[in-house]
This record gives structure tokens, sequence and C-alpha cells, in this order.
């Protein structure tokens, strides 16, 4: 009887255990680094925009810059005798390193930026220069594209992104991504004028100009937090760098006297998927 009416007072002395306590988010704050591996495609589209054909120092005609006529006064009656627009696709492998930080908000939101190199040298080329390829360009003298030609490369980017996520899981991030992002791109024209309907030079020529173009690249993709430290990501990026006008090419101004200044100018978008392996330094 005494155990039975002990036992309730033992049982009350107890110790009460607390409410159970809530798994938190992985932590995603921290600097990383990365590298990524994935495919780049650029389309490149050319429009030549006039040949200028006048010596230097005449006035302005139809539109050519530099203040000096435009196509078809004399040697190119003709122009153009053929679409003036082509369009160069390249696509290839196209490694990547990466860095940036990120700090995580309520369990839920991830906030940070990153900057990236991109490496890649792609290269397209077309025989014959858009708007002239014909007898009918220069008047009826008889010719061949076969010396005529334009290559476009396009070679690094970079990029710096802001990015912002969402935790599906407290290891897996949704997040979407963009900012500014340069370019490179090289245009060379050559053009054969033992056979060209375009140039008069008899010795062989080309031009090579390059410019870091400026534009913007958006995108977005899965982040999954293998372990602790590493991240694996899978990403898609549009980027679109706007029209480049490039100085003349073959003329006078490139050192080809008695061929035509050649005037075009490059609209270039690209596209990316990558998959990308971090690690993740936590403060």
């Amino acid at each position: 009887m005494a155990m039975g009416l002990a036992f309730p007072a033992y049982a009350a002395d107890m110790p009460m255990k607390g409410p159970p306590v809530a798994v938190a988010a992985s932590d995603w704050n921290g600097v990383l680094l990365g590298v990524g591996f994935g495919s780049r495609s650029v389309t490149n589209d050319w429009t030549t925009n006039c040949l200028d054909a006048a010596p230097v120092g005449l006035p302005t005609g139809t539109g050519c810059p530099n203040g000096r006529f435009g196509p078809g006064l004399f040697l190119f009656p003709g122009f153009p005798d053929s679409p003036t627009q082509a369009s160069f696709k390249n696509s290839g492998f196209r490694p990547s390193v990466y860095v940036g930080g990120q700090f995580e908000v309520y369990n839920t939101w991830v906030f940070g930026a990153e900057i990236e190199a991109g490496f890649g040298n792609k290269q397209s080329t077309i025989v014959g220069i858009p708007g002239c390829v014909t007898a009918a360009c220069n008047g009826g003298i008889p010719s061949s594209t076969a010396g005529d030609s334009i290559r476009i490369v396009n070679g690094q980017d970079l990029s710096f992104r802001p990015r912002v996520g969402y935790l599906l899981f407290p290891s897996l991030l949704l997040y979407a991504t963009g900012g500014p992002s340069l370019q490179k791109i090289e245009a060379t024209v050559a053009c054969n004028g033992l056979t060209s309907p375009l140039c008069f030079n008899p010795i062989p020529g080309q031009t090579t100009q390059s410019q870091w173009l400026l534009g913007y690249t958006v995108g977005g993709g899965l982040e999954w937090k293998v372990w602790d430290h590493w991240l694996l990501r899978g990403e898609y990026r549009f980027s679109d760098y706007g029209t480049w006008k490039p100085g003349p090419f073959l003329g006078i101004n490139a050192g080809f006297v008695g061929n035509p200044n050649v005037f075009g100018q490059v609209s270039v978008t690209s596209q990316m998927w990558q998959f990308g392996l971090a690690y993740l330094f936590k403060p």
C-alpha cells in the first residue's frame, strides 16, 4: 500500500521533456568557388550596310559612314544583287569558372551574386560577301566568289550576376539569375581581286577586327547541396549583346587600295546550358 502511494509522488518528480526541436534548413551562407561544364550556342546576324568605293574627301553620299559616297554610283550599279544579311551560328563545349557569395534568409530564401568567366573559341564562315556575289553587282564583269568570305569567331565571355533563390527543400534551391555580360567577337572579311565581283586589287587581302561586346544575360536553374560543403547545379541562360558596328573592311582605310570599303553590322545572341560543381566556404 505504501509503495502504491509512493509511486505517484515519484512520477511527479521526474523531469518533463520539452517540445520537439524543428530541424533547421541547410546552411547556405558563405563564399563559393566552382567550375562549370556545358554548351554554348551563338547566333551572329551579319548585315552588309553598304560598299564605299569613293576616294577620300568626297562629300557624303547614300549613307556610308565617314562622310563618303555609298554604293550604286559607278563601280557597283547592281548593289545589292543578293540578300545583304547572313546568319553565322556556332556551338560547342564551354567550360567556366565562377566565384560568388550568398546568404540565407528565414531558412527559405537565398540571395547572392556571382562572377563567371566562360571559355570558348568557336567560329563559322560563309563564302561571298552578302550583297555582292554576282557579276550583276559590278555591272557585268565576270567573277567568282570562291576567294571571298566572312568568318566570325566567338571567344570568351564574362558576366556579373545577382542571384535569388527559393529553397524547395532544405538541400534543394530553385534560383533565377541575371546581370551584365561581355562577349569577345572577331570578324574577318577576305577578298580575292583576281576573281571577286567586289575587289579589284589583284593581291588577295583580308581585314580582321575584334571587340568585347557589352550586353546582358538572364536565366535560372536548380542547385542541390549534395554534401555539407558541395553544391551541384544545372543552369540555362540567354544572352543578348546588341549590335556591333565595326569599321570598314578591305578598302583604302584597311590598307588595300583599289578595293571598296565594306561596312557591316553584327547582332549577337547566345544560349548556354551547363552543370556546375562548387565548394561552399562557410563563415
